[in-house]
């Protein structure tokens, strides 16, 4: 996928549609393997960074299926004990898009941190494989689209049946 998508609006607005449009901050992993944030909110303590950073890492390297994912914190919430002021996001948002850059689903959790934490990154990797898998099957496979039908909303493209006049 081109890295020109991260200037899209089909990006911002999928991001703020995630975050409700509320505080977030979101990580990608560029095709030269650099990663890039989108910080709209505070910035994730140290342990979270971390997930944050690895997730979209490992999702780029082994799990792309020739997309993007992009891993996003969002609803920021104060809680007691928590290092970084007292704040943790609460709920992450494993979005992936497509080879031409439009949002085909989002896999998200609102487990509490230390339960994300508790889980692995292995186990987060699974689940965002078997979302894809599903994904594949139901849109690709069950559905069977022809190519007519599909088109590049991310790149402009007006759907077949807004051309249809």
């Amino acid at each position: 996928m081109d890295d020109r998508w991260l200037k899209t609006t089909t990006l911002v607005r999928r991001l703020h549609y995630e975050a409700e449009n509320g505080q977030y901050y979101a990580c990608t992993v560029l095709a030269d393997r650099r990663v890039v944030f989108d910080p709209a909110g505070p910035k994730p303590d140290e342990p979270e960074m971390m997930f944050l950073i690895d997730m979209a890492t490992e999702l780029h390297q082994q799990l792309n299926h020739d997309g993007r994912w992009v891993v996003q914190l969002t609803h920021p919430k104060v809680v007691p004990g928590v290092i970084n002021g007292n704040m943790e996001y609460g709920r992450r948002a494993f979005i992936w898009f497509d080879e031409d850059g439009d949002p085909a689903f989002t896999m998200d959790s609102v487990e509490p941190w230390h339960r994300v934490l508790q889980a692995g990154q292995l186990v987060w990797l699974q689940q965002a494989e078997m979302a894809w898998q599903g994904w594949h099957r139901s849109m690709r496979e069950i559905l069977d689209p022809a190519e007519a039908e599909l088109y590049k909303k991310a790149q402009g493209q007006a759907a077949p049946s807004d051309t249809k006049h």
